[in-house]
């Protein structure tokens, strides 16, 4: 992210495109770290049953959760970066996208 220069709106939309890749990955990431999907059997097999009676269901112990300095959605975690709103930065995913299969179909039209 180079702050110092205008850039073009496309030149934008790329470079949300390419935080985008980042920021998922990111995301996934803090995602295990909290504990993940706390249906899922992953994170049933990671958790302990606690020795009671035979009628107490065992006991799910979970592992605490480690704050991160980044949480939310990733768009709006894009557009903090960028100083636009989340609803921007998913506007702008979605017109680069469609210009780029433009961009395809006319290729296809003239060659």
């Amino acid at each position: 992210m180079n702050k110092s220069r205008i850039k073009t709106n496309e030149q934008i939309g790329r470079e949300i495109l390419k935080l985008q890749e980042i920021e998922s990955i990111r995301a996934k990431e803090r995602q295990i770290v909290s504990g993940g999907d706390k249906k899922s059997k992953e994170f049933k097999e990671k958790s302990v049953s606690v020795p009671g009676s035979l009628t107490d269901p065992p006991t799910q112990i979970e592992k605490p959760k480690i704050e991160t300095q980044e949480n939310g959605k990733t768009v709006d975690i894009i557009g903090t970066k960028l100083g636009i709103s989340g609803k921007t930065v998913e506007n702008t995913i979605k017109a680069v996208k469609l210009k780029a299969e433009l961009y395809l179909a006319l290729f296809h039209v003239y060659c």
